[in-house]
């Protein structure tokens, strides 16, 4: 099965996995020396940190894998791992850390800063030093739980088989076209929605606009529909790097700002570079900010997906929903756990759709709107039966009748008039009222209904698993 977690986009890491299977397989190296005072003292805050604030930022993130694999100069240390890869030797445990220490001669390049399966599964945060990340000790701190997020989104359940089912790879086994994707970034109109949608988002996340919940549902429902304008190859290709790259960001504001209330260790504060957290939160918060005013997809590329996913993190926070507790449950489309907002907006977008296409007997994209093996279900009483009865019908079935039904005259209309929606995950239930018209143009029928439908999401499109129909009651 092709590997696709994220961090395997970084250029050459094929290549330098091979080159770590040399190494092991070589001479006897020199014995490694021991970690740096200042590399354990920043290894030691990262995962005492990570105690203190990571269940408050993101419950459940307890859960994930924390092994670091820290690159200094000609040596690599991997520490919190419960194996040991070829190639490593024990260096013992560690009284700072309060881990094992394993060490074995340096393979990847010192300024990498990544995530991905470097010993196979569960990824490794991979990750040079400050001096060599070009990072202050603190940043770099907040930057590592920044990938222990990662850990987490790819250690949840169904990972790495939703990711392949998104059909984005191609051919590609490597993992590169997270960063090579095709994607529309030089599509002027495409840029143009896409900046503008960053500009209202940045107004709403620095409360610009004083209309609260209103604002935050018309900019779900512009946001949709930008993004169903894209090709669909295009619009799962932005969700998963907002869910993933966006979030991640999100997460390490989140940390940030929840360290202004920790306290540092004395060893840490006393770091030349040592700057406070709630320092570090205010300049990615700015960054965040000023990335949804400036990037834009023409320059920056997948970059800006960064800045907006953040921003849209920081947006469902607003939403009164616990969009965190469906985030590994149901993957990749953030506008999903908008709640009241987003999931049952697009529900109805989609219904409306539905019964306009029924309405000009477009009978292609009318069963384009159900899931293979959907039904029709009413009471009625068929051709040459005595009785009425429930009548169950096939979405090719009921196509294949139309002709002899809503097709055998020259008027029929059916439009919704109300709904009430109910959206869990990725099913909905929605109880549709609908009137109709249907005859000759002298002789024209009229009622009322009820329609009584199911809904699915999948792979970013709601459909009808069923629907039942009834008049309704004068």
């Amino acid at each position: 099965m092709a590997r696709v977690l994220a961090a395997a986009i970084v250029a050459g890491v094929i290549v330098l996995c091979a080159l770590a299977a040399v190494a092991a397989g070589g001479s006897e190296p020199a014995k490694a020396p021991e970690l740096a005072a200042e590399d354990r003292t920043r290894l030691a805050e990262a995962f005492r940190l990570a105690g203190a604030v990571q269940e408050k930022v993101w419950p459940g993130w307890k859960a994930a894998p924390f092994e670091v694999l820290l690159i200094r100069d000609d040596w690599e240390y991997l520490i919190n791992t419960s194996r040991k890869p070829e190639g490593f030797k024990s260096l013992g445990d560690d009284a700072a850390l309060g881990r094992e220490v394993l060490a074995r001669p340096r393979v990847f390049q010192p300024n990498l800063l990544a995530t991905f399966p470097a010993f196979g599964p569960p990824a490794t945060i991979v990750v040079g030093t400050p001096e060599a990340t070009g990072k202050r000790s603190t940043e770099w701190v907040v930057t590592v739980l920044h990938e222990h997020f990662h850990q987490l989104e790819y250690s949840s359940p169904g990972y790495q088989e939703e990711v392949e089912a998104l059909g984005l790879a191609g051919s590609d086994t490597s993992g590169m076209w997270m960063l090579d994707y095709p994607f529309p970034y030089d599509a002027a109109d495409v840029g143009a929605s896409f900046s503008s949608l960053a500009g209202e988002l940045s107004r709403l996340v620095t409360a610009q606009r004083s209309d609260g919940p209103a604002d935050a549902e018309a900019f779900w429902g512009r946001y949709t529909r930008f993004a169903r304008s894209l090709e669909p190859a295009d619009y799962r290709y932005l969700s998963l790097q907002l869910w993933q790259e966006g979030i991640a960001r999100y997460a390490e504001l989140q940390v940030a700002e929840a360290a202004a209330g920790y306290q540092p260790t004395p060893s840490f504060t006393e770091l030349k570079d040592f700057e406070p957290f709630d320092a570090v939160a205010r300049r990615i918060r700015s960054g965040i900010v000023e990335g949804l005013t400036t990037e834009t997809l023409v320059k920056e590329g997948r970059v800006a997906f960064y800045a907006f996913g953040a921003g849209l993190g920081l947006l469902l926070d607003t939403a009164g929903v616990d969009w965190k507790g469906e985030y590994l449950r149901q993957k990749f489309y953030l506008e999903a756990y908008a709640g009241g907002g987003g999931a049952k907006r697009e529900v109805l977008e989609e219904l409306e759709r539905y019964y306009d296409d029924f309405s000009a007997r477009d009978w292609k994209r009318f069963a384009d709107h159900f899931w293979p093996g959907a039904t029709l279900t009413t009471v009625w009483q068929p051709p040459g039966e005595t009785l009425p009865r429930v009548v169950a019908t096939t979405v090719p079935d009921f196509v294949g009748q139309a002709p002899q039904g809503p097709g055998s005259k020259p008027i029929f209309e059916e439009r919704m008039t109300g709904a009430e929606v109910t959206v869990t995950g990725n099913l909905a239930q929605v109880w549709a009222r609908h009137t109709a018209r249907f005859g000759e143009p002298d002789s024209v029928q009229t009622w009322k209904g009820i329609d009584a439908i199911t809904l699915m999401r999948h792979e970013g499109r709601w459909r009808i698993v069923s629907l039942a129909y009834t008049d309704a009651p004068d």
